[in-house]
């Protein structure tokens, strides 16, 4: 199982079989994940146009488990 999310300006996947919910992501970015039954998910209300890009793709890069990945 995964989870994606985005706009044309930039992707998120979440790969639920590296995902270990450590909530690392939810807590650096509420607005963006929050974890459910020990996975992280994309929030359905995010509002993509106030993402902030860089800070984004900081939070997968310090997952611990590497199960998520942005594209723009």
């Amino acid at each position: 199982m995964s989870a994606e999310g985005g706009n044309d300006k930039v992707r998120i996947f979440v790969d639920h079989g590296s995902c270990s919910g450590t909530a690392h992501c939810q807590q650096s970015m509420p607005n963006v994940f929050v974890v459910a039954n020990r996975k992280a998910q994309i929030r359905d209300d995010v509002d993509w146009d106030s993402i902030d890009v860089a800070q984004l793709m900081a939070v997968a890069d310090s997952c611990p488990w590497y199960a998520i990945t942005i594209s723009s």
